[in-house]
């Protein structure tokens, strides 16, 4: 998704960014920007 972190976190329950990236980082070992990056899709028209 392109939603930006704070609307992921609120949708998902974890009600801030902050701790969205918090669990985030210590599950996967990445932030979600990394996270992102590395595992990219386009978006298919």
């Amino acid at each position: 998704t392109q939603d930006p972190l704070e609307v992921i976190a609120e949708k998902s329950g974890f009600g801030t960014s902050i701790n969205l990236r918090r669990v985030f980082e210590k599950q996967l070992h990445l932030t979600p920007g990394e996270y992102r990056q590395r595992f990219h899709c386009r978006r298919m028209a």
